[in-house]
């Protein structure tokens, strides 16, 4: 079974934006599952990542082991998403990430001194990621992407100015090629 995992970003008006993703994307898979933040209801200002994690675990112990996870996640979804898999939590197949604001997982100390989640990070994935997002630095990106020398996520570089990634008719093509359904 194929199952579409989305994971938004941190602001809950990016909980639109994962419906939308479901949305187009669903009739691809067998099931889909959109995680609805916790602090998206209780006025907290920042994801828990840990609580976050702990409940994208439980969703994934409910699949049996056959379920194959693709992982489509924006801007604080996809650090939850090098999270998760660090911690064994979920292996995706593959992952399709939106402005990966890894200039605010050094700003907000998130990793620490351990860039473990994303130097260990070996699930083929697309990013997609605006070169003026005023969010996600497409040049701390790359930088960090050099310096660890990752090569399992490949960086699509788009000339948008901001960190909306709503143009999901734009990315369509691409994700489904590289998704090889």
């Amino acid at each position: 079974m194929k199952k579409l995992v989305v994971l938004s970003g941190n602001s809950v008006k990016n909980r639109d934006w994962g419906e939308a993703v479901v949305e187009r994307f669903r009739p691809l898979f067998d099931e889909a599952y959109m995680q609805y933040y916790d602090h998206w209801e209780s006025g907290e200002e920042v994801i828990d990542f840990e609580r976050e994690a702990e409940k994208l675990k439980a969703e994934v112990e409910k699949g049996d082991e056959d379920t194959e996870y693709y992982v489509f996640a924006k801007s604080f979804g996809s650090v939850l998403t090098l999270l998760s898999t660090s911690k064994g939590y979920i292996s995706p197949k593959r992952c399709v990430f939106f402005g990966m604001p890894l200039n605010l997982v050094e700003e907000q100390n998130i990793f620490g001194s351990d860039w473990t989640p994303l130097r260990n990070f070996v699930v083929p994935s697309i990013a997609f990621q605006n070169i003026d997002d005023p969010v996600a630095s497409y040049t701390f990106l790359k930088e960090k992407f050099t310096e660890f020398n990752i090569s399992d996520i490949q960086v699509i570089r788009k000339e948008g100015d901001n960190h909306a990634y709503t143009e999901l008719e734009e990315y369509e093509e691409e994700i489904t090629q590289f998704l090889e359904l």
